[in-house]
């Protein structure tokens, strides 16, 4: 009965240690190499490239390991940081556009569009190459139904966000938000398909393994919503805090979609919506 109950401990405190370890390197991703708005120019990208490059070695060094629990999550923060970097080399051609005003929403638009394809790209083509495929991506099988009925039934949890963060407070009439219609798609289909392939479908799958469905849920969760506090810039302490707590609640219920339906699409339509309304209260409380 000891050994039993000593082997449960060794296994919580393993389990405890994957869970500090990726936290500390996914924050280290999401942030230093991608969501970085507090480094000058010059120094964001020498921390870009030196995060990818680490984790290149990294896993090159783990290449013969064979537990490959912890290299396949390292593979996936790579692919992640590389996509990262060349979006940093190759996501400014919407500034060459005549007469784009940057900040509003067809600028933002454009800029997520532009951010986004060399990120999403990178992660797909450098997943695949190390082994994953569309089925473990959650982009292909899966039960689509189930997965957009879910999503479909945590839609209010997005407008439970939108009154928080402000929603009373939009004053911009509804004709002025219907022309915005086709950027806000543009923006948040794309942004939304982004983040629940890099936070969460390249992600979970690996992250069961090590730490079981919940506890797989509960990291990505957790690491979803601490990388947003680098919005803190543009929001404000109080937006920040409420934006992170509702950010953990609501990451953790769109992961529960993907992984009872083994499918990402449910949890894109649901993220969508978020992101709509998330431009609506940045252009709309004036």
């Amino acid at each position: 009965m000891e050994s039993v109950t000593n082997q449960d401990t060794e296994s919580r405190n393993l389990k405890l240690g994957y869970f500090i370890i990726v936290s500390l390197v996914g924050i280290l991703v999401y942030t230093l190499a991608g969501y970085n708005y507090f480094m000058d120019a010059l120094t964001k990208l020498i921390v870009k490239i030196t995060v990818s490059f680490l984790l290149f070695l990294t896993v090159i060094a783990m290449k013969k390991r064979e537990d490959v629990r912890i290299k396949n999550i390292l593979i996936s923060f790579f692919a992640i940081a590389l996509g990262f970097l060349l979006a940093y080399f190759l996501g400014n051609w919407y500034s060459l556009i005549p007469g784009l005003v940057a900040d509003s929403v067809e600028g933002w638009a454009l800029a997520k569009l532009a951010e986004v394809l060399p990120i999403v790209i990178t992660v797909i083509v450098v997943s695949i190459y190390f082994g994953d495929n569309l089925e473990t991506l959650y982009l292909k099988g899966g039960n689509l139904r189930k997965s957009l009925l879910l999503g479909t039934l945590v839609l209010p949890l997005s407008f439970i966000q939108y009154l928080a963060m402000g929603g009373f407070s939009v004053n911009v009439s509804i004709d002025i938000i219907a022309g915005w219609t086709p950027w806000l798609l543009l923006f948040a289909v794309s942004n939304a398909f982004m983040e629940e392939l890099i936070f969460r479908g390249v992600l979970l799958r690996k992250l069961e393994v090590i730490l079981g469905e919940r506890g797989a849920l509960i990291q990505v969760s957790l690491v979803f919503a601490l990388i947003h506090t680098a919005l803190l810039p543009f929001m404000g302490v109080e937006m920040v805090i409420v934006f992170v707590g509702f950010l953990f609640v609501i990451g953790g219920v769109w992961g529960y979609v993907m992984q009872k339906s083994d499918s990402i699409w449910g949890a894109v339509l649901a993220h969508t919506v978020a992101d709509i309304l998330f431009v609506i209260i940045a252009f709309g409380i004036v």
